[in-house]
Parts: C-alpha cells; sequence; structure tokens
C-alpha cells in the first residue's frame, strides 16, 4: 500500500510538539521482487452494482493472497444489505446458496457469515 498526502496543514504550536490535518490518497501497489516491477491497482465493482461507489471502501476490504490474487471478504449480513440497498433482488441473489432460506433468514444476533469475493485469475505484472 502506497499513501500519497494531497494536502496538509501542519504547525508547531510548541516547540517540539507539531500537529495538525492532512488528507491523503491511497493507493495499492503490487511488486514483482523478482523482476523489479510494481504496479498500481485500483478495483472497482462495475460488474454487479452491489458495493458502494466510493474507492476507499473497497480498498479498505481489499486481502491480498500469496498467489497473485486479491479477496474480498464481508459479512453475509451486510453484504445481504448492501445489494438489497443497490435494488438487487434478494431472492435471486441467493438461489446460488445451498440454503437460500437460512442466508435470507439471518439477523445480526446470527453467527457470523463471512462471503469472499476472489479475483480468479493471477495478477501479472508486464
Amino acid at each position: 500500500m502506497k499513501r500519497v498526502i494531497t494536502k496538509a496543514d501542519l504547525r508547531e504550536y510548541r516547540p517540539g510538539r507539531w500537529g495538525g490535518i492532512f488528507e491523503s490518497e491511497d493507493l495499492f501497489a503490487i511488486a514483482d521482487k523478482k523482476y523489479r516491477r510494481a504496479a498500481f491497482i485500483e478495483t472497482v465493482d462495475d460488474v454487479f452494482g452491489i458495493f458502494p461507489s466510493d474507492p476507499e471502501y473497497l480498498f479498505s476490504l481489499l486481502r491480498y493472497l500469496e498467489d497473485g490474487r486479491i479477496s474480498y471478504p464481508i459479512d453475509a449480513i451486510t453484504f445481504l444489505k448492501m445489494a438489497g440497498d443497490a435494488g438487487v433482488e434478494l431472492k435471486e441473489l441467493v438461489k446460488f446458496s445451498t440454503s437460500p432460506e437460512r442466508l435470507l433468514a439471518l439477523t445480526p444476533d446470527c453467527n457470523p457469515i463471512i462471503i469472499t469475493f476472489t479475483i480468479k485469475d493471477h495478477i501479472r505484472i508486464n
């Protein structure tokens, strides 16, 4: 991960005591140490339209797998809420589940269920 400070307002309030505010932009980079190459990647939900359009949200969920793939784990209740907010018909969405009735009956008091979205292909740095 690379964090670029885009705006800063820092002041020395007392000798040796600094404070202030700053804005930053986080970038996710994948490095190939063997060939000394790197690439910044950005992921967007341009297929399902379920995840919020805020790139910071997807970035905060991002998990990197050692085999050159990335994944996004998310709890099932949050996923169902986001899908409903995006206007996705939940009955159509959960029919891929082995137990759609149980998935639709989830409440915040249930044990956590994690749904993981993993990019199928390995990320190659050209």
